[in-house]
């Protein structure tokens, strides 16, 4: 996983709302986030650093829906699915 002397996991419960830990998540070398939660408009609880992004087959469903209705969007064909971190088998939902 490169240089990861220090990782920060973090996942997508609504319980970090609670906490500001995003500075201290943001310090870390590598930061490993889990689904597909988003963190833009949560930077102070937490942090906006994204190393590795880990997902399931149901949130690469949802991502393929989403940009599928935009014929404009470069993940309209999944291209490189086979290079994506899943959890679980996403090969079904890859338009080839």
């Amino acid at each position: 996983m490169g240089n990861c002397t220090s990782t920060a996991i973090v996942g997508s419960s609504s319980f970090l709302l609670l906490h500001n830990y995003g500075y201290e998540i943001d310090q870390h070398d590598c930061v490993i986030r889990v689904n597909h939660a988003p963190v833009q408009s949560f930077r102070e609880h937490v942090g906006v650093k994204t190393t590795y992004r880990l997902v399931g087959p149901g949130v690469i469903n949802m991502i393929l829906n989403k940009y599928s209705r935009n014929k404009n969007s470069k993940l309209f064909s999944c291209k490189g699915c086979e290079d994506l971190h899943t959890v679980g088998d996403v090969s079904r939902l890859c338009k080839r």
